[in-house]
């Protein structure tokens, strides 16, 4: 079920941060460096962008004039060994589709592997079958089944490596009551807590908390495990010296919790209850161990219980802190997802402690693990990955910048917009929105349109990132930081989809909004707009609520012109242009070329204004 889920998945997040792992890992084999410079001309994503164009925008940045993968270097080097031997088969990883592939193939194995480490830990306290069924509950009814099998995240790495902690943790605890392999496993921890460490620098807490563990339970082997991980450390120190002239690459720094754009309790309640991102949601089966450890003092004494309680809380502050506390593109709290270890630790001994309560009990408690998992199993391993509108739709028509200024939490908390329902009616209601109420407003994003300039589909280029780009819109500057003399000449309205050198519809009305330049225009001009559909069929075309024509659109780019009076414009607002296909289908990867899960209509790829 694993393999064919990760496998078939419609929603894809390869494109996202785990974008240049695979290309820096298959750069350091063949050059045993990890800087990708010489590839900035290559196209790395699907859709057609270079390397070039994802600099210093999330993905890649540049030090010392080379450009790197802006996110961990952990993974890719932990993927050494394979990338060796698929770049000796012949495999090349910059290619996106290879790219994506692999990735794939790299989220069911770490995920398989997450689900055998999960029913190992419930071995500890239960049967074998009672194990199975809360491990399948813990997996495929949790945030850990719907990031790690959606994409090969530093985050799989890292989850997997603080199971293998707490598996280490409770073995010790239950079976060696002496000090044999005390330097063993010492060593093994520190190896395990570094590692975490190298794929996600989030992971302090867990060695907080491990580290402290250890010195209440067995001082030696804290300071063994210690001085492991601190050497691993130094190795990792030394190399980041040589490659970057760095103590540490800029992604293992302080600075992403330096300008968080909310308090911190709007993102420790967001990812405890928020509807799109809190775990008591997602996850409702842990409504009832919550209940059950908060009636039970005697689990206050239990050190192990401390320990993930402790390390939770730790990670929930950080989380709490982050400049984007949701979690950017993503399916439910994928921040706390390192943090689960510590969750499913929390609830195993809780529900271990619990065995006193009456049959009649028993059969609520068992009634309700069943409802609530079956809730959480189809939400994070249905919704999550064959559902688009909870991925690429959700996330482009949810506005990215939350908190100040306008402290506007966006629809993280609002349950009419909950991402685990999603659905094309609520999506292309809550892009509507967000234009009309959170973007548009602030008229420096968009930069007038000259006669006879063209306007592409990536028009809108540093709106793509709005995490970055339209914060420093909103904070009063006029264009985003990446390139000073260049603004956003449109914004588009309910359209997701980039195939075949166009940008589709995606609703049932799209919108293109622009400005246009009063001075470069005639009194009477032409709308010079290219389109394409999948099917021959009529679009009305109407321009700030009026109609203007109704187009032919045939599957063959064409470019169709309407005549316009200056007057149909808004010279000193906002204009916006619908498109309203009277057509929209599931397109079909033989017959289209497009791999996408969700109805489309209209392929736009420019407009121009002329004299």
């Amino acid at each position: 079920m694993i393999f064919y889920i990760t496998g078939n998945k419609v929603n894809q997040y390869g494109a996202s941060d785990p974008l240049l792992s695979l290309p820096t890992s298959q750069v350091l084999v063949q050059t045993g460096h990890p800087q990708l410079t010489h590839l900035q001309n290559h196209q790395i994503t699907v859709d057609g962008r270079i390397l070039e164009d994802v600099v210093d925008r999330h993905q890649a940045t540049r030090i010392n004039g080379e450009i790197i993968d802006y996110f961990p270097a952990g993974p890719a080097i932990i993927t050494l060994p394979l990338t060796w031997v698929l770049t000796e088969a012949g495999y090349d990883l910059v290619d996106p589709n290879i790219n994506m592939a692999v990735q794939n193939r790299l989220a069911f194995i770490t995920a398989a592997t997450a689900f055998l480490l999960i029913f190992m830990l419930a071995r500890f306290w239960f049967k074998p079958w009672s194990a199975l069924g809360l491990a399948v509950v813990f997996f495929f009814g949790s945030v850990i089944f719907s990031t790690l099998g959606s994409a090969f995240w530093s985050l799989n790495y890292t989850t997997i490596f603080n199971l293998a902690v707490v598996v280490i943790l409770v073995y010790k605890s239950h079976f060696i009551k002496d000090d044999s392999h005390q330097v063993s496993i010492g060593v093994l921890l520190g190896l395990l807590l570094f590692l975490s460490f190298f794929c996600r620098v989030s992971s302090v807490a867990i060695i907080v908390t491990t580290l402290a563990f250890l010195a209440l339970t067995d001082f030696k082997q804290a300071v063994i495990t210690g001085l492991t991980a601190l050497f691993c450390l130094g190795l990792f120190v030394w190399w980041s010296l040589v490659e970057y002239g760095l103590i540490l690459p800029p992604y293992y720094g302080l600075s992403r919790l330096d300008d968080a754009p909310v308090a911190m309790w709007v993102g420790i309640l967001g990812n405890l209850f928020s509807p799109s991102r809190g775990i008591y949601v997602f996850m409702p089966w842990l409504i009832l161990p919550t209940v059950l450890a908060l009636t039970r003092p005697q689990l206050w004494k239990n050190k192990l219980f401390l320990y993930g309680f402790a390390w939770f809380v730790i990670q929930l502050i950080i989380v709490g802190r982050a400049v984007i506390w949701w979690g950017g593109g993503s399916y439910g709290p994928r921040l706390l997802v390192e943090a689960m270890p510590a969750i499913l630790l929390i609830v195993l001994i809780t529900l271990d402690e619990s065995r006193d309560i009456t049959p009649q009990q028993s059969k609520l408690v068992f009634l309700f693990f069943i409802a609530a998992g079956t809730i959480s199993i189809w939400s994070h391993s249905w919704q999550a990955f064959f559902n688009p509108y909870t991925a690429g739709y959700w996330h482009d028509a949810a506005p990215a910048v939350v908190g100040e200024p306008t402290q506007d939490l966006g629809p993280y908390f609002e349950w009419s917009a909950a991402q685990w329902r999603a659905d094309e009616h609520m999506v292309c209601n809550l892009d509507q929105v967000n234009y009309q109420q959170r973007i548009l407003p602030f008229e420096n994003s968009l930069e007038p349109i000259q006669a006879n300039e063209v306007v592409h589909f990536r028009a809108d280029k540093y709106q793509l990132f709005r995490e970055r780009a339209l914060y420093e819109v909103v904070q009063g500057e006029r264009l985003s930081p990446f390139e000073p003399d260049t603004g956003n000449l449109a914004l588009f309205e309910g359209m997701y989809v980039f195939k075949g050198g166009g940008r589709w519809t995606s609703c049932p009305t799209s919108s293109i909004y622009f400005m246009v330049d009063d001075d470069s225009l005639n009194d009477q001009l032409m709308l010079n707009i290219d389109l394409a559909a999948l099917d021959e069929q009529q679009v009305e075309l109407r321009l700030n609520d009026q109609p203007i024509a109704s187009l032919l659109v045939t599957e063959s780019q064409q470019i169709h012109s309407v005549q316009l009076n200056k007057s149909d414009f808004q010279i000193e607002g906002i204009n916006r242009l619908e498109l309203i296909p009277s057509v929209r289908r599931q397109p079909q990867v033989e017959q289209d070329g497009i791999i996408f899960a969700g109805p489309l209509g209209v392929k736009f790829s420019q407009l121009q204004l002329t004299n």
